[in-house]
């Protein structure tokens, strides 16, 4: 009888060597950390933590609009991208905090794109790449740093506090239960409980 061959990936490929796709604790608050510092701080600070916190893709980290920003009531309109679900988002202090502080440093802009360049214009998707592997170089992140590995590192963060999983497909704006999943795969707790009869 033949022995069936299963191919998983690409052929020699370490999977020790492939790219990781969130950032572990300690990661995610050197990134923040890295943020805080530098001529941008304030911009820098503001994108990475709303990222981080509210799952944003690149495409929705550069169309978010001070229009979608309440800071009196800390509120988010989120719009989701990819027929997403939108959904206004409740914000933490720090999170108003530091969008007060970037409002201030901006201006205190009525309109226009919450997160701009260094010429005040609207950020490419080529430009937030670079800034967020930018900062998580000065970070010392041994591994490249891009957008979308803030949205994943909500994902697992989430699911390792116990949040509900229809929650956490709300939040992200997921569209399908299955995209949610993903997440499941690196829930800490999820091998808790198990016992070996001796």
């Amino acid at each position: 009888m033949a022995i069936m061959s299963m191919n998983f990936g690409p052929k020699n490929v370490d999977s020790r060597k492939r790219e990781r796709r969130y950032l572990e604790p300690d990661e995610r608050r050197a990134l923040l950390a890295a943020a805080k510092r530098g001529r941008w701080a304030a911009r820098d600070y503001a994108l990475v933590l709303l990222a981080y916190r509210h799952g944003l893709r690149c495409s929705e980290i550069i169309g978010l609009q001070w229009q979608d920003v309440k800071l009196p009531a800390a509120r988010l309109f989120v719009q989701r991208a990819k027929d997403g679900r939108n959904a206004p988002h409740p914000m933490q202090l720090d999170e108003v905090t530091a969008l007060k502080a970037l409002w201030k440093a901006e201006g205190k802009p009525g309109s226009g794109p919450v997160f701009a360049s260094e010429r005040r214009k609207p950020f490419s998707r080529d430009g937030v790449n670079k800034l967020i592997e930018r900062l998580g170089e000065r970070a010392g992140i041994a591994w490249r740093v891009f957008p979308h590995a803030l949205r994943h590192t909500a994902g697992y963060e989430l699911v390792n506090n116990g949040v509900n999983l229809r929650v956490i497909q709300a939040w992200l704006g997921h569209k399908s239960i299955q995209s949610t999943m993903v997440y499941t795969a690196l829930d800490e707790r999820q091998f808790d409980g198990i016992s070996w009869r001796a």
